[in-house]
């Protein structure tokens, strides 16, 4: 089994439906996305509709929470982030439907999915604790108390900038860095160990 991952999205839809096309080509059914996918999104409606259209696996990142609560924290929001993360923020508030809010609301922090036997754990940060990102120099003792607590055959996480990928104790564990720019990750199961490649669409 070959399945795609995606990091956070902040760019435009061409490049992410430019993306998912690429991924389709290669015959990849399976997609799973790390969340932040809306804020700062030219068009977060079309995006919705795009990661339905793909039966993306989606998980709920902290801007896209921060979406769902902007109109109601938005004093709060302002002092917690950048002068850019907020534009940003408002920027695609501005633009969400009430069917792109109720998307978001339907989504998890922490996603399963259970492949062929495999259980890949979806999220933005960590399992169970999504403002913590996970990192190339994260603490191996870190990721082990993660896979003792979660038993994940694979930890797809998002929130790093750039992708990357660790294998501790047999639990295989991705950051896809960001989308905005066309990147993926593929992740084949059907070598031992299982075969990490970064691709740009």
């Amino acid at each position: 089994m070959i399945f795609a991952i995606l990091g956070d999205f902040s760019g435009q839809f061409c490049t992410l439906r430019a993306t998912f096309e690429a991924i389709e080509a290669q015959g990849v059914l399976t997609i799973a996305q790390t969340g932040n996918l809306l804020a700062g999104a030219d068009d977060p409606n079309a995006v919705v509709k795009l990661a339905r259209e793909y039966d993306v696996h989606c998980a709920q990142g902290e801007s896209d929470r921060a979406l769902l609560r902007f109109a109601a924290k938005r004093d709060s929001l302002r002092k917690k982030r950048s002068e850019e993360e907020f534009d940003a923020l408002a920027a695609a508030h501005a633009k969400c439907s009430g069917a792109t809010l109720e998307f978001i609301r339907g989504l998890h922090k922490t996603v399963t999915i259970e492949l062929e036997g495999l259980r890949i754990l979806v999220c933005h940060g960590a399992p169970g604790r999504a403002t913590e990102v996970l990192t190339p120099r994260t603490p191996v003792s870190r990721l082990q108390r993660i896979r003792e607590a979660e038993s994940p055959d694979i930890v797809c996480c998002g929130g790093h900038p750039e992708s990357f990928h660790r294998l501790i104790d047999g639990t295989l564990f991705v950051g896809p860095g960001e989308a905005s720019t066309g990147g993926y990750v593929l992740v084949n199961t059907e070598e031992e160990p299982f075969r990490v490649e970064a691709r740009s669409s």
